[in-house]
């Protein structure tokens, strides 16, 4: 399907829904756990748990639901729509951290601090790389 066919989809199936959670609501735990395991201070088991964590949340991502079906001025819609977005980068963002076992720029991971090997907790033999993010 190509791009239009999938965005007309998604909101058919934001439309069809009848239970399910709201978009703020899911919203709020994702910033919340996006603060929690992938902010300034790092380590790599706060990184595992988030993995972890936003996982759970994509899952609730699919059950989102509107109480207002309206096709005009429907802010809830947006918000639904902007969760699905978020989702897909909070997950590239998350996974591809915990996977860089190293420490890199405002990438930094307690762990993997300065040592005669890797200053700074770089790893330029391993890490001197893109990371890439394919959505399923």
């Amino acid at each position: 399907a190509d791009a239009a066919d999938r965005s007309l989809a998604r909101l058919a199936r934001l439309d069809s829904s009848t239970s399910g959670e709201y978009a703020q609501d899911v919203a709020n735990d994702l910033r919340t756990a996006m603060q929690q395991h992938a902010g300034v201070f790092r380590t790599q088991a706060m990184l595992d748990e988030g993995v972890a964590k936003i996982a759970e949340i994509a899952q609730r991502v699919k059950n989102i639901t509107l109480k207002d079906k309206s096709k005009v001025f429907n802010t809830a819609r947006i918000e639904a729509l902007e969760v699905e977005n978020l989702i897909e980068a909070a997950q590239a963002t998350i996974v591809s951290a915990a996977a860089r076992k190293e420490s890199r720029g405002a990438h930094t991971v307690n762990d993997y601090g300065d040592t005669p090997a890797h200053p700074n907790g770089r790893n330029d033999e391993e890490w001197m790389k893109h990371t890439l993010w394919y959505s399923e």
